[in-house]
């Protein structure tokens, strides 16, 4: 994820994704092991397209993907209890 962020930032000339996005993915996949970091990151990126929708109309240019993290391991953390 770390190279991912650094290609695309250098693509882009912006920081695209924090590193606290990076550091809450990675304790989030040791967390729900290696079956689920795939199904964790497709519902956190669900959450998150679905939720910036409103900010991109409004114009803003920044949108914290923490927040769709955090719910994509919830419903990931009951799927596997």
């Amino acid at each position: 994820m770390y190279l991912s962020m650094k290609i695309v930032s250098y693509m882009k000339k912006d920081d695209v994704v924090a590193g606290g996005d990076i550091a809450l993915s990675c304790a989030a996949g040791a967390w729900l092991g290696v079956d689920e970091v795939m199904i964790f990151l497709l519902i956190s990126s669900v959450i998150f397209l679905l939720y910036s929708i409103p900010y991109r109309f409004k114009g803003t240019v920044f949108v914290p993907m923490g927040p769709a993290l955090s719910a994509g391991f919830f419903i990931c953390l009951l799927r596997v209890i």
